[in-house]
């Protein structure tokens, strides 16, 4: 964890509403305050009863909603189409987003990623998994490769100099393809595109990868891992599978200004959107996405800023004011997002009717051996209790257990790590439990997969999430139920 708050105008997420208070500082984004109990994740059966009422003091040009009963609903909605307009050839394009922690203590971390990118290039442009050409899967010889960060700012919080939080966002969601590294082009477009059809071979196509995924470390400790990708693609219009439009918007993000809360799926890219990444026209083929993230922090995707300001912000009676800033998000887990309402949920309805062309993986806070090659062998994917068995020895694993590290200097608290390795200098690098990523992964069930980042080579790391795109590549969409 490291720096991060942040302030909305309105929004009700879940099932409560949270309106805006005035805030203290003049042109600042304003406080989120609950007016109910944070909700238990939503049951199986959805609510579609609840009623979407407008908060108290919001003016009615502010965004509310209720997106967990909106969005299921939505997704209701997709699978009762009577028609099939989709196109049901297999599945040959990729659109592949890398989340890339761009925090302070992953410079060696994303030197590793860009090494194992000629090699998870090559195996999905080709379909060969190795040289010799064992076990072949369909290419994808069609792809859509982009990358952001974790970085989503302290939007209307201030720090001054001494944090890398940003109080305008941060980056927010956006693209990322500022070149960085030798032989790299003056300029990239938005996010790559390759095609078997093309000039650019594998090769040439993975280095200019590596130019655009090397983002640097400035970026804010408040690390959102699920927010910045979900913000990325989702869309600031929502439709159904039929076409209509869904108000209000499933999904809302937090924000100093009204446009801030939506979505960047289908902005154009002038507009600072991320439109066009996504194939989403049914009638000429929609896309695999696959969302693979990169991370040696747990995920601290915040629905509120109320417990991540700084301590002479806070009176002495807040219960924020003598908790070490580093370890917020830990002792404040309730003011987090819900993994499986927002998350699991928001993905997934990025593919109405076709919720099994939306692929998780991560390289995170997890032990080696509980992933490594022996690991995955003992487990069947495609068999429920045999991968719930996998992902719940994992969070069950001591080492994955969040404990607050003893010997940290006063002040500058820490967890301990779930995993470590010596990187290229002979330093210690360490990683903390991912245990919120590592739920996410196991909602997806035979469409997530996790990683550790400890492992010394990436190419290893990467391999059983090749895997997993592999399984969904040459596949063929469904029509909605």
């Amino acid at each position: 964890m490291k720096y991060l708050s942040v302030s909305l105008l309105a929004l009700c997420m879940s099932s409560a509403c949270y309106s805006a208070k005035p805030s203290a500082e003049p042109g600042a984004a304003r406080d989120v305050e609950s007016d109910a109990a944070l909700p238990d994740p939503a049951p199986s059966k959805p609510r579609r009863d609840a009623p979407v009422e407008t908060p108290k003091n919001v003016k009615p040009s502010q965004p509310v909603g209720n997106p967990v009963d909106a969005g299921t609903k939505a997704m209701d909605a997709g699978k009762t189409s009577t028609r099939c307009e989709i196109d049901q050839s297999p599945i040959q394009k990729l659109d592949l987003l890398f989340v890339v922690d761009n925090s302070n203590s992953m410079a060696q971390e994303q030197e590793a990623l860009r090494a194992a990118f000629p090699h998870v290039i090559e195996a999905l442009a080709t379909g060969q998994r190795s040289p010799d050409g064992a076990h072949p899967f369909p290419a994808a010889t069609d792809m859509h490769v982009g990358v952001v960060t974790t970085d989503m700012g302290i939007p209307g919080v201030n720090f001054g100099a001494a944090t890398n939080c940003r109080s305008d966002g941060g980056d927010d969601g956006k693209f990322q393809h500022t070149p960085h590294g030798d032989g790299c082009a003056s300029m990239y477009p938005s996010f790559l595109s390759y095609s078997a059809d093309g000039d650019l071979d594998p090769a040439a196509f993975a280095h200019d990868l590596g130019c655009i995924a090397a983002v640097g470390t400035g970026g804010c400790g408040f690390e959102q891992q699920l927010e910045a990708p979900l913000k990325a693609l989702w869309p600031s219009i929502f439709q159904d599978s039929r076409g209509n439009v869904v108000t209000p918007n499933p999904i809302l993000f937090l924000a100093t200004t009204s446009q801030g809360t939506l979505g960047r799926g289908d902005l154009p890219i002038a507009q600072g959107g991320n439109l066009g990444f996504l194939r989403n026209d049914p009638k000429t083929g929609l896309s695999l996405i696959a969302i693979v993230l990169v991370t040696d922090e747990e995920d601290c995707s915040s629905r509120t800023t109320e417990h991540l300001r700084p301590k002479d912000q806070y009176p002495p009676d807040s219960p924020y004011y003598n908790e070490d800033l580093n370890m917020r998000c830990y002792y404040n887990p309730q003011l987090l997002y819900d993994v499986t309402n927002r998350y699991l949920k928001g993905f997934q309805l990025l593919r109405q009717g076709n919720e099994q062309l939306v692929l998780f993986a991560a390289i995170a806070g997890v032990p080696t051996d509980l992933v490594d090659e022996a690991a995955l062998a003992e487990v069947d994917f495609s068999d429920d209790a045999s991968r719930t068995k996998f992902y719940d020895g994992i969070l069950a694993d001591d080492r994955m257990t969040e404990k607050p590290d003893p010997n940290a200097q006063p002040g500058m608290g820490i967890l301990q790590p779930a995993c470590a390795r010596l990187d290229v200098t002979g330093n210690l690098s360490t990683a903390f439990p991912a245990r919120r990523i590592v739920t996410l992964a196991k909602g997806f069930a035979e469409n997530g997969m996790v990683q550790s980042i400890c492992q010394d080579d990436f190419n290893s790391a990467f391999d059983p999430i090749i895997d997993l795109i592999a399984r969904r590549l040459g596949s063929k969409p469904e029509c909605p139920r």
